[in-house]
């Protein structure tokens, strides 16, 4: 059945690399070569081994931090504060006198320049009242907002 030359082949081979049982290497490689003609070439000798793959999966995930937050509270009490009040509303009223003072002076009609110098001087008080207000109420601001 199997030709003379591909016994001879056969035989050649288990002398080179010293297989002393012929007929049984015979049988094994007419058994592998019917396996791979009927399976496909895949291995049957070997028990499957455990293959380990890293992937690498990025998910969003919401996190939620909770913040600490030290706010710097002034605390005083109504003593401190009285003071600055009074003052802030001794201004407010010499503030309402200038502009009195002001209009009136523009419903004038005598001398112009007198007016108008005077208007010009009152303008200016005006000015200083309104900033030192302004420094007041930034001292009485307890949220300093």
């Amino acid at each position: 059945m199997i030709e003379q030359t591909t016994i001879n082949k056969i035989t050649e081979y288990c002398k080179l690399n010293d297989i002393s049982d012929v007929l049984g290497f015979i049988s094994k490689i007419i058994n592998t070569g019917l396996n791979i003609e009927k399976y496909g070439a895949t291995p049957f000798d070997e028990a499957p081994t455990e293959v380990i793959k890293e992937i690498e999966v990025i998910r969003e995930v919401e996190v939620i931090k909770e913040v600490e937050v030290i706010k710097e509270i002034i605390v005083t009490d109504d003593g401190e504060l009285k003071p600055y009040v009074k003052k802030i509303g001794e201004l407010e009223d010499e503030r309402g006198d200038l502009i009195k003072q002001i209009n009136k002076l523009m419903g004038f009609q005598h001398g112009y320049h007198e007016s108008l110098n005077k208007i010009t001087e009152l303008t200016d008080k005006l000015a200083e009242k309104d900033l030192i207000i302004i420094e007041l109420e930034k001292k009485t601001d307890l949220y300093g907002e």
